[in-house]
């Protein structure tokens, strides 16, 4: 039995962690983590893991990696897949990935919201429909917040398209 323990123990998971705001961590979380498992598997040819892949560097040679400090609350860990072990993830990458986080966080959102609004026409019921759904913690992400999220996307979109917005607003009443 312990020849079993040690052949297991030869297989080595390979975990990346990144720095993302708190309710970007819970929509990640919710989008792409199984339940119970406090990080993300990531397979090579999924999106997640085509995204890590892009922002992965191969490494000439194999390395000894320095062992990861505990993670904080805005960690995100996610598990790479055995098929890119000798590659890395530089800090500038790193960076990258949460940045692309922030912006994948902002276009669900955006998607959601939209969807909602044509199907209820509730702006502000629409919001809390998609921090409901995806557990985002009020406190991480303030409902003002996520409120002028949508507003500034309204505008920008009616500013673009040269529509002025209806003064009787009962199609997108909060």
């Amino acid at each position: 039995m312990k020849q079993l323990y040690t052949a297991c123990n030869v297989i080595k998971s390979t975990y990346i962690s990144i720095s993302v705001r708190k309710h970007i961590k819970e929509f990640i979380m919710q989008e792409f983590g199984l339940p119970g498992e406090d990080y993300i598997r990531v397979h090579l040819n999924s999106f997640l893991g085509k995204t890590i892949l892009m922002n992965a560097e191969k490494l000439p040679y194999r390395q000894i990696k320095p062992k990861e400090d505990p993670i904080s609350a805005t960690e995100l860990r996610i598990l790479l897949p055995t098929a890119i072990k000798h590659y890395t993830v530089t800090a500038a990458s790193k960076e990258l990935i949460s940045e692309w986080f922030e912006k994948y966080f902002q276009q669900q959102f955006i998607f959601f919201v939209k969807g909602q609004i044509a199907i209820t026409g509730n702006e502000l019921g629409a919001i809390r429909m998609f921090m409901k759904l995806y557990r985002v913690d009020t406190e991480s992400y303030d409902l003002e917040l996520a409120r002028k999220c949508w507003r500034d996307y309204k505008d920008r979109i009616y500013k673009v398209n040269n529509i002025r917005p209806k003064r009787n607003t009962a199609h997108f009443a909060t």
